[in-house]
Order: structure tokens, then sequence, then C-alpha cells
């Protein structure tokens, strides 16, 4: 739009407009490299060879208008963009680092896969890699709510009921540790690499950890 500007740096292209001072663009920067870094690091996967373009809003109330998203969700990544909520906002909740790695997860599981993660364990890898790990932590008792991973996925409609999608943040999240802790880092990778070979769901996890995600829901229900 008239009056933005945007800064490139590597693989990421940040506009913002003229109001939002230079300090909060490199905010934005260096946290996107910091995800950069940790992502790959915790999956072991390699980087996507894709620009990453990422738009800072002015205001809430811009980010909420362009997005569609709640006033709450600190940052939104859909169709190759990264929109962000105004970064003062996200510094005083004091979630700017774990909100710009949540979102560069979503960015780097739908280059790597084309899009085809499900959305459960899309936002189970990003909770848990992003640090929310309160959610982590209390997301057994939060994927009592689901009875299997499609019930799960449909939850994370920007239209449902935030409480609904508040659980589904947690039983994602729990899941997603619980492949990594039971199976390790390789658990996680190990899916994503079958889904990125073009395997279908059932075959990919087959693949990495020896179970459909059906059994897994069950198997995760079962342990104490």
């Amino acid at each position: 739009m008239p009056g933005d500007r945007t800064v490139t740096r590597g693989s990421f292209n940040v506009t913002a407009p003229e109001a939002v001072g230079e300090n909060d663009v490199d905010s934005v920067m260096n946290a996107l490299e910091t995800a950069k870094n940790k992502v790959a690091a915790r999956l072991k996967m390699p980087i996507p060879p894709l620009e990453l373009q990422a738009e800072i809003y002015r205001t809430t109330q811009d980010y909420v208008a362009a997005t569609g998203a709640e006033y709450y969700m600190g940052a939104f990544y859909s169709d190759g963009i990264l929109r962000i909520q105004p970064v003062r906002a996200l510094r005083d909740r004091g979630i700017l680092q774990q909100t710009i790695t949540h979102e560069y997860v979503h960015f780097y599981l739908s280059v790597l896969t084309n899009g085809n993660c499900p959305a459960w364990l899309d936002e189970g890898i990003a909770t848990l890699i992003g640090g929310e790990n309160g959610k982590c932590e209390s997301g057994r008792a939060a994927l009592e709510n689901f009875d299997s991973f499609e019930n799960l996925s449909a939850a994370f409609d920007m239209d449902g009921e935030r409480e609904t999608v508040e659980a589904a943040y947690r039983a994602a999240c729990f899941s997603a540790a619980f492949i990594e802790k039971h199976y390790g880092n390789a658990g996680l990778s190990g899916i994503i690499s079958g889904i990125r070979r073009g395997k279908d769901i059932d075959s990919a996890f087959q693949g990495a950890i020896k179970t459909t995600p059906d059994n897994l829901f069950a198997n995760i229900m079962k342990t104490p």
C-alpha cells in the first residue's frame, strides 16, 4: 500500500507502514532468524528455499480487518504471507518471539509438505516449538474433549468458540510432545518427511513411528 516500505534480509521480506519504527522491523527480522534456526535444529530438516513475506500492521484494528483473525491472535500465516500485529502489543504481552516462531513453523511445514500437514499436527508442532509449554503440559485433559485427530483438526476453525480453539491448541501440543517424547525428534521429522515425499497420512505415520494416527490417538488416551 502507498507509504509502506519493504526491508529484505536474507530469506525474509518485511513490509510495514512508515509509521512503524525501524526498531520494530529489526525486532521482527531478528525473531524470524531465531525462529528459522530453532526450527531447523529441532526438526533437523532443510530450510525451505522460498522467501517468507511478512507484513507488520500499525494497529490491531488494521490487523483484524486485513486477516479476519481474532484480536488475541498475535500473528496469522496464510497464503504465503505472515501478518503481524503491532510489535509493541506483542512485546508488551511478552509473546513476540513465541508468536513469530509459532507462525514460522506454519510457513516451514506448509512449504515442506505442500500444505498437506494435518491441522492438529501443524498446530501441535508450532505450539511445541514456539515454546508455549503451559499449553503442552495441560493438554492431556484438553484432549479428552475430542474423539479423534480428525475431530481435533476441525476445531481449528477461525469461527469456532475461543474456549474450544484454545483447548484444541493444548490438545495438539500435548500430542506433538507425546510423539517427540516417545519417538524422539525423528518421530516428528519422519512424519513430515513422509508427507513431503507424497505419502498419505497413514503411510507417513506408519513409516516414521510404526502406527496410524487413529492408533496413536488411542494410545495417547490410554497413557496416564
